[in-house]
């Protein structure tokens, strides 16, 4: 079993058809198996042939492989897709994610790169693919199946919104003193000396991630005062960047911890707005029912525009990725700066532009560009402040968020749009949870 993608299986089965292998398929993962049982009929050894096999292969592979010589051993190894480790009362199980093992054990070892696990006996050993033996240990998962599963929720995407409050909650509880605004990150490996030597900051991620990223560049800068790139992962690993040893690299993943919460490190205010974010979340997503009749209204429109400045643009760009990817209506972000720079020659009656326009440092400017498109035409969604009376007159939707500090905003403006993305694909008829030809896991570039 192969999740991934070999690079240079060409070339590997240009040598295996040359002694003779016959290939059933135009699959890599095929590959693999075929340089195996070369490198068996060679070393006579199973494991060692994996081992030797493994290290020509160039690319991504999550790889369980079975032998019917020694059907009592079974071999999992590692290198750029994602595998854990179940381990189980006398059984074991190898999956790309935890949700498909959960069920059956709590207790998992997560698998890096250049690693490999062999199942034979009563204990897993774990090594390097050279043959290096290492020591692994388990995490105990605490939370449960139920909650990978829709808990009575119509959609998982629904469920994953309504969630927010609690996943904000769990993740900054033990993490945070808010009386004297300390922060503890025992993961972090650096000591305060360390952090306070950084002089540049690369940040690498992709999709949400990168938008992410592009929110914690804003932050970072404005209260650290430490100069921030954001880079798109399969960018920078082609590039040859600038780092130092005064540079820190940040990757960013859907389980990865804000970096926000790291920009907070040495602010009382801050902590005290974080801890309190949880119950703003809740009051922004009482806007639900509010945010299904706008998209009733406004589902049947083949493209839409996303406005927003400072750190509320990356929140532009995510809302626009959010509606495009799961009701495959085109949409885009843009500054609301540049708007005069092209895409305001799209802006007509049929176009709905939604602006991100709360109460910050941008506002006038952005009520100012949120003009222009009224006076073009436009249909305005307005995401603002409450009690924003002047951006109520003049826009035809208004989406009044909970009052809070402008470093949590790009936070709370991200749930009317993910809500509205949701409302208006559930209408559509499309399948929120399993968009076509997205994967969870992206493990190809």
């Amino acid at each position: 079993m192969h999740n991934g993608i070999i690079e240079n299986y060409l070339q590997l089965k240009e040598m295996l058809s040359g002694r003779g292998c016959q290939f059933r398929s135009e699959t890599d993962t095929e590959v693999i198996s075929h340089l195996i049982e070369e490198r068996l009929k060679e070393a006579g050894d199973f494991e060692k042939a994996v081992r030797t096999a493994l290290q020509e292969l160039r690319g991504a592979y999550a790889v369980c492989i079975l032998c019917d010589r020694e059907p009592e051993t079974m071999i999992a190894a590692k290198q750029g897709s994602p595998m854990v480790v179940g381990l189980g009362e006398g059984e074991f199980f190898v999956a790309s994610d935890i949700p498909a093992i959960l069920s059956h054990t709590r207790e998992m070892v997560f698998m890096e790169d250049g690693e490999l696990v062999v199942f034979r006996g009563s204990q897993p050993a774990f090594s390097t693919v050279s043959g290096q033996p290492l020591e692994k240990k388990s995490r105990h998962i605490d939370w449960s199946p139920l909650m990978a599963e829709k808990g009575g929720y119509k959609h998982f995407m629904l469920k994953e919104i309504f969630e927010q409050p609690r996943a904000v909650r769990d993740t900054i509880a033990g993490r945070l003193r808010e009386a004297e605004g300390d922060v503890f990150l025992e993961d972090l490996k650096l000591s305060d000396a360390e952090l306070c030597d950084i002089e540049r900051i690369y940040v690498v991620a992709c999709g949400t991630s990168w938008h992410a990223g592009l929110v914690g560049k804003f932050l970072i800068e404005e209260l650290c005062r430490i100069p921030v790139e954001v880079d798109i992962a399969s960018e920078f690993r082609y590039r040859n960047p600038v780092v130092t040893d005064k540079t820190l690299l940040l990757l960013i993943s859907q389980s990865g911890e804000t970096a926000d919460t790291l920009a907070a490190l040495r602010e009382h205010r801050l902590t005290a707005d974080l801890v309190h974010s949880p119950a703003i979340l809740e009051a922004a997503i009482k806007l639900d029912p509010l945010v299904e009749k706008v998209a009733r209204t406004y589902m049947t429109a083949r493209d839409f525009l996303y406005l927003g400045r400072g750190s509320s643009y990356p929140i532009a760009l995510e809302g626009a990725l959010k509606l495009k990817e799961i009701s495959y209506i085109h949409a885009e972000g843009y500054p609301a700066g540049e708007m005069k720079h092209g895409p305001i020659a799209l802006i007509d009656e049929n176009i709905p532009v939604v602006v991100l326009v709360p109460k910050d440092r941008h506002y006038e400017k952005v009520v100012s560009n949120m003009e222009e498109v009224i006076a073009r035409g436009g249909r305005v969604i307005a995401i603002c402040s409450e009690g924003d009376a002047e951006v109520r007159q003049k826009a035809e939707v208004c989406l009044e968020i909970p009052a809070c500090a402008e470093t949590l905003l790009p936070l709370i403006l991200s749930v009317p749009l993910q809500l509205l993305a949701y409302h208006v694909a559930v209408l559509k008829g499309t399948d929120v949870d399993q968009p076509r030809n997205l994967a969870k896991s992206v493990t190809v570039e």
